[in-house]
């Protein structure tokens, strides 16, 4: 087994373990998925997860300011889906450093002015990471692209940014509706767009030949749009945060995921693999990255 995994992450709050790990799958030759867990501190973006090739990893700051979480998955012949994605990550890396003194004063503004800082920032994100994804096009893959998914948590607030049909989810436990497991993204497929003006049964979706056909994601030639799809929200002390590629989601159902993420026994890491093990048991027919962060109650065991 070929996955890539780290030590478990303990950010400044002491109320979050994120881990990340990925695979190439039992049929791919190549492993196209990126992911990426890092803190925003004083001195830039401490990386301390990632499947990018980073020699050294950090620790925590003692003072972060926030925590980002990225999976990708990248599309394109000869290599060029593992460039994209490389690109997407690394290029949020770049993006997050060069504007630190920034990301210090939006920290300090109050709702709504946050909310809409980082969501015009996010978008921004994007359209860099479309441009250096564009620019490393290379004559044997010119329509190279990547799904983008990030959640960045400035606590309490969670900012996810997403293009194409990797996901975000989130499982919350004990508020309103016990042991509930939500996707907070959109798949932006072919499929799901018919799904959604209801030309298509949503039972159909999976088998529909449209189902891995992007409409919208970074790069991927003149028919793919970059539109990203914005969301924010209040997290709370015993939530679960779940990114993940289609890879997981093509074999694992919504009831194997929500088991799995209700053991918060169960270290973020060790959750990644399980996650990963049951795709790969469920046929493995594509890289299967997960990246998973739990946010605990102060007098729950760790």
């Amino acid at each position: 087994m070929t996955t890539t995994h780290a030590p478990t992450l303990e950010p400044h709050i002491d109320l979050a373990r994120i881990g990340g790990a990925t695979d190439r799958g039992l049929i791919r030759e190549r492993n196209e998925d990126q992911f990426l867990v890092g803190h925003v501190g004083n001195a830039g973006l401490v990386v301390a997860q990632t499947s990018l090739p980073i020699a050294e990893h950090g620790a925590a700051p003692r003072h972060a300011l926030g925590q980002v979480l990225v999976v990708a998955d990248g599309v394109g012949g000869v290599g060029g889906g593992e460039r994209a994605s490389w690109v997407a990550v690394d290029t949020m890396v770049e993006f997050v450093s060069e504007f630190l003194p920034w990301f210090r004063r939006i920290q300090a503004e109050e709702a709504p002015s946050l909310d809409e800082s980082m969501k015009s920032a996010l978008r921004t994100l994007v359209a860099r990471c479309e441009r250096e994804v564009l620019d490393a096009a290379s004559d044997a893959a010119p329509s190279q692209g990547t799904t983008f998914t990030m959640a960045c948590v400035l606590w309490p607030k969670l900012y996810v940014v997403h293009l194409g049909d990797s996901r975000c989810y989130i499982h919350r436990e004990r508020w309103i509706i016990p042991d509930r497991l939500e996707q907070l993204t959109t798949d932006h497929t072919l499929a799901q767009r018919l799904v959604d003006e209801g030309a298509l049964r949503r039972p159909l979706r999976e088998a529909s030949p449209l189902a891995n056909v992007l409409w919208n994601a970074i790069g991927g030639g003149p028919s793919v749009e970059t539109h990203p799809e914005v969301h924010e929200l209040d997290l709370r002390a015993g939530d679960t945060l779940m990114l993940c590629t289609d890879g997981l989601t093509r074999h694992v159902s919504d009831d194997q995921v929500k088991r799995l993420l209700a053991d918060r026994r169960r270290p973020p890491e060790k959750t990644c693999r399980d996650l990963i093990d049951a795709a790969r048991a469920g046929g493995g027919t594509d890289n299967v990255t997960v990246v998973v962060g739990r946010f605990h109650d102060p007098v729950e065991p760790r």
